[in-house]
């Protein structure tokens, strides 16, 4: 971006303006990350149709990060905006109920934690296909997962999108389309919030699957690959033998091999290089191609 085009942006957007050249790794779970050319957290819907019908003004390549814990920015970093929800896309509320089902309305930003102790709280049942996650309510609909009865499709009723020029549109029925448990939508799109529809939860309590949310760790990322079938990812990293195998300074968690520990000194370009060689190993020894579940982003 040329220079009058970063100080019109930085003008633009009065809450907290934008960060040039921002190094990204403080902003993913895994602690490493290159630069992004503008990084931007925009307060409210108002401020997000702003910067995308600016966007789409000028031609200005952008990209969405939720809470980065599956994410990976490459060494070159992220050309144009690189665009995370604030405050104002933090909220969950009951629009309706009949019977046993209510559906609720939860906005982007919301982390997953966050909405299973609301959930606790209103006495509905938290959905098994948020289990595991520990990011954001939109970042969950676009990381591969399951299908099926545990596949977060079947509790999605609506979704809220912006558009590229700052149109605000909604989602129902088929329009919503899901592809190995993702979302099926183009990057330029912005969801800002979806409806889902829940159980009422059948009392006891739900400490089993706050433990499945709060396990994660700083300077991690879990979850790397899509299981390929009956056989789960980290039993196939397992089975190739890559259990602890280090590059740089990042290494193949010991406890559950389909997770990536970074041990104080890693960088992108490691991080790349041990994904790209635990893809080669387990199909060498198994025959199987290990698909990414996370999100991979920026220049080499």
């Amino acid at each position: 971006m040329t220079l009058p085009i970063r100080e019109k942006l930085s003008i633009l957007l009065p809450s907290g303006g934008v960060k040039w050249d921002e190094p990204t790794g403080g902003h993913c779970s895994i602690g490493v990350g290159g630069k992004a050319e503008g990084y931007v957290i925009v307060a409210d819907e108002t401020e997000l149709k702003m910067l995308l019908s600016f966007a789409s003004e000028h031609e200005i390549d952008y990209r969405f990060l939720g809470a980065g814990t599956q994410s990976i920015i490459r060494e070159g970093g992220v050309r144009g905006i690189l665009i995370a929800l604030g405050k104002g896309f933090e909220e969950m509320e009951r629009e309706r109920t009949i019977d046993d089902i209510s559906w609720v309305r939860v906005k982007a930003a919301t982390r997953l934690p966050a909405l299973f102790d609301w959930c606790k709280k209103e006495e509905l049942e938290f959905p098994k296909a948020l289990h595991f996650f520990f990011g954001t309510m939109a970042g969950r609909l676009f990381v591969h997962e399951r299908e099926g009865e545990n596949s977060l499709a079947q509790y999605v009723e609506e979704i809220s999108i912006l558009d590229r020029e700052g149109k605000r549109l909604t989602l129902r029925g088929e329009a919503i389309r899901f592809e190995l448990g993702k979302l099926k939508l183009p990057r330029t799109v912005a969801v800002t919030s979806l409806v889902i529809k829940l159980k009422r939860k059948e009392g006891g309590e739900q400490k089993e699957e706050r433990e499945l949310l709060t396990r994660g760790t700083p300077l991690m990322i879990q979850r790397v690959f899509r299981s390929p079938g009956k056989m789960g990812a980290a039993e196939l990293i397992d089975e190739a033998g890559l259990k602890g195998v280090r590059i740089g300074g990042v290494r193949i968690s010991t406890k559950d091999p389909n997770s990536i520990i970074n041990e104080g000194k890693a960088t992108a370009r490691d991080l790349c290089v041990l994904i790209n060689l635990v893809r080669e190993k387990v199909k060498e020894a198994t025959g199987m191609t290990l698909e990414m579940a996370i999100s991979l982003m920026g220049d080499e």
